[in-house]
């Protein structure tokens, strides 16, 4: 554990804030069906002062990125990145790959992921190499 100076407690405020670095397994649900389990790191804080902890939120986007790729889709940001390095708006691409304009906003957001369907078309509207995932 180290003690962070550049954090706070959201609850009491307090400074006494320490990180557990660590690493905590994630179940996957396959489309097929399997489940996986894949291995993502997991800092914690904890405030010494009122108890309690969280996790924090680029830390929780992280592990939704990894869960959609052990998925065999495409990382969110990925998708975001090529999306406006096409220089397409979320609606052009909706259009363009025929998924609903709502659905790729959630998909870019972690929101949800994408089913494997609604990922090949993504990726072929925006020209993203197609994957294949061993399954185990």
């Amino acid at each position: 554990m180290s003690v962070r100076d550049d954090c706070r407690c959201f609850r009491c405020k307090s400074r006494e804030v320490s990180v557990r670095r660590g690493r905590r397994s994630v179940t996957v649900l396959l489309p097929s069906g399997r489940r996986r389990v894949i291995e993502v790191p997991a800092p914690c804080h904890r405030c010494s002062a009122c108890g309690c902890s969280w996790q924090d939120p680029e830390q929780a986007r992280a592990v939704d990125e990894a869960v959609a790729v052990a998925r065999g889709g495409a990382a969110p940001s990925v998708i975001r990145a090529a999306r406006r390095e096409h220089r397409l708006t979320q609606r052009q691409l909706a259009r363009k790959s025929g998924v609903a304009v709502r659905r790729i906003g959630a998909i870019e957001r972690v929101d949800t992921f994408a089913t494997p369907d609604e990922d090949h078309a993504i990726r072929e509207a925006l020209g993203l190499r197609a994957r294949r995932v061993r399954v185990s």
